[in-house]
């Protein structure tokens, strides 16, 4: 069992083109600017920070069949990764 965003969802108004993209892009160079700048500056505080990166199921769940040999039993909507993303929980088992 485990859970996996697929893709960002179209619909979610902070999602839409171009505005995505170039609020992305900002908000991460501006991110790792920050880090750096914390290295030489004591006084600039600097949070970790991780980028989301998704599998679409149309592409998983082949993979998950092909290439690792499971069997996937059940995949549900999951809204762990937020508003903004499409994720699904997933349950799969060898086969064998």
């Amino acid at each position: 069992m485990f859970q996996l965003p697929s893709h960002l969802d179209p619909e979610y108004p902070g999602n839409q083109k171009p505005f995505r993209l170039f609020k992305k892009r900002l908000f991460y160079q501006l991110k790792a600017l920050k880090q750096q700048l914390a290295k030489i500056l004591p006084f600039v505080r600097s949070e970790s920070f991780f980028e989301m990166n998704a599998i679409h199921r149309n592409k998983l769940v082949p993979f998950l069949e092909k290439q690792c040999s499971l069997t996937l039993l059940d995949q549900q909507d999951f809204p762990a990764a937020g508003p903004a993303w499409k994720s699904y929980l997933y349950l799969a088992q060898k086969r064998g």
